[in-house]
């Protein structure tokens, strides 16, 4: 059977739109987004509908008004909208109020979310930005989730949203020995190298190789993490490796530092 996706704690549920048949159809949607939340509709705008990405699915839709961009994916569900920020110094309001504007703006789009997973203060950006994991049968999707950032005072900027299609669970999965057994060199010590602690973790994902393409289903991999101390260096490393939870096999290894 194919993998769920439960509602949990950390699952946002976005409201479905219908089928996005014909441009004045998803212009007039792109403008009930905006005016949803609160936005001017540019009544002289540049208007472009688009497929989104061929490099995804490029079934969903894509809607410019000027430069302001509204998308729902090929399920007609709303995937992200965009305004730009205005320029100019502005105030920062607290958490509390971030907190309970990002709940006005989820309200304002139609999508069913609970409590954040985080909620933060970006200063290098600056914006609130408030973010909600995935999860499939109850194992985390990292790439998948939902994003919704304000201006320091509370005006939107945007959203964002990811649901990916899982590919089914292999009958009979490796463990987790098996999958660090792949490594010989990760391990856990309290005294490594340069005596200091090192250690391996691995965590069953769902996850989509660098290697295909976007609109691929997501796979169950287990995400293989190695960190010691680099005494040549003088720093702490990691590296991270991916391997398929069915057929053993060991991809995009990165490090991490």
């Amino acid at each position: 059977a194919a993998p769920s996706k439960t509602p949990s704690a950390s699952a946002a549920e976005p409201t479905a739109a219908p089928t996005l048949s014909d441009d004045s159809i998803a212009v007039r949607r792109a403008a009930g987004v905006l005016e949803a939340l609160g936005l001017d509709v540019p009544t002289d705008a540049t208007i472009q509908v688009r497929a989104s990405d061929p490099a995804t699915d490029g079934t969903g839709t894509v809607v410019s008004l000027d430069d302001r961009e509204i998308a729902w994916d090929a399920r007609g569900v709303l995937s992200s909208v965009f305004v730009p920020s205005s320029p100019g110094a502005v105030s920062r309001m607290g958490a509390t109020e971030a907190g309970n504007r990002i709940t006005q703006v989820a309200a304002a789009l139609g999508v069913k979310l609970p409590a954040p997973d985080s909620l933060a203060y970006e200063d290098n950006v600056p914006d609130w930005t408030a973010q909600w994991s995935s999860a499939i049968d109850g194992i985390p999707a990292p790439g998948d989730g939902t994003k919704i950032m304000l201006t320091p005072d509370g005006r939107f900027l945007s959203y964002w949203h990811l649901e990916s299609a899982a590919a089914p669970k292999p009958a009979h999965p490796l463990t987790e020995a098996q999958a660090k057994a792949k490594f010989p060199s990760c391990k856990n010590s309290s005294k490594g190298a340069g005596g200091k602690p090192e250690t391996c973790t691995a965590t069953l994902v769902w996850y989509r190789p660098m290697s295909v393409s976007p609109d691929q289903s997501l796979r169950l991999f287990w995400q293989v993490q190695h960190n010691w101390w680099d005494k040549n260096l003088g720093g702490n490393e990691a590296t991270v490796v991916y391997v398929d939870a069915g057929t053993g096999e060991t991809i995009d290894a990165a490090a991490t530092s």
